[in-house]
């Protein structure tokens, strides 16, 4: 009886493992347009994989994520480095590292996440990564969330009650850029920095014309040369200074 129980057990465990192999050989004739689809929605249900960290010295190629926005390397020099994750079938939200400066033949475009293949090389004893092959290649809706046109409804924290023209900004990542009215003046200026949670204004270029909001115009200038994070809830953006504290608060133009 025990040795039939145990030809039984062996028998389903042969049949699960040729089950496994089956799904594998299943998933991996998936087409490049399937698997952008299917990455895609894993993006916006939010689910993401375990991630694996991986020692790049003892492998070959594999299979690596790109981030859509840089970081700052772990050197301390103050460099940026592209954010990559290994060892996950889809991005998870979580578990980016900054480690590589670039990825020979790989060309950064912000706002966009990449899967690669990559071949780890050793260059001068130490492992560096070369793109094989472009695997996929999606638009990062999370990352263009302030690109639109927005109107200010609060200043420091208070209700802005105005009846002449209504200071707004239009954020343009695609072009780095920022530009709008003040309330009295054009303006525009270079956006230096900008993750997921902070952004930084550079200097603010625009007309000179004198009208009765000026001094409201430079409290906005003002607040905008401060701003250092940012948040955004639904259709409001929110600027605030290095410590948190609000300075501006925008409401979506329709």
């Amino acid at each position: 009886m025990w040795k039939s129980l145990s030809i039984l057990l062996l028998s389903i465990l042969f049949y699960a493992c040729g089950t496994s192999k089956l799904a594998s050989a299943e998933t991996e004739t998936e087409t490049a347009s399937d698997q952008i689809e299917t990455a895609s929605e894993k993006v916006e249900e939010n689910i993401p994989d375990k991630v694996v960290e991986y020692d790049y010295s003892n492998e070959d190629t594999l299979l690596i994520w790109v981030g859509s926005q840089l970081d700052t390397l772990p050197s301390g020099a103050n460099e940026l480095g592209l954010l990559t994750q290994v060892g996950t079938k889809y991005p998870a939200l979580e578990g980016w590292e900054c480690i590589h400066k670039r990825i020979n033949g790989f060309i950064f475009e912000p706002g966009y996440i990449c899967q690669l293949k990559v071949k780890v090389e050793k260059i001068e004893g130490k492992p560096q990564l070369r793109m094989v092959e472009l695997v996929t290649k999606m638009i990062d809706m999370d990352y263009y969330r302030v690109n639109d046109i927005w109107a200010l409804t609060h200043l420091n924290t208070e209700v802005l009650e105005i009846s002449t023209q209504r200071p707004n900004m239009e954020i343009n990542l695609k072009l780095m850029r920022f530009m709008g009215n003040g309330s009295c003046n054009n303006y525009m200026g270079k956006i230096e920095q900008y993750n997921s949670t902070h952004i930084k204004l550079g200097a603010i270029a625009g007309t000179k014309m004198m009208c009765e909001s000026i001094s409201l115009e430079q409290k906005f200038y003002e607040a905008l040369t401060n701003t250092r994070k940012y948040q955004v809830k639904n259709t409001v953006l929110i600027f605030s200074d290095a410590s948190g504290k609000e300075l501006l608060r925008f409401k979506k133009v329709d």
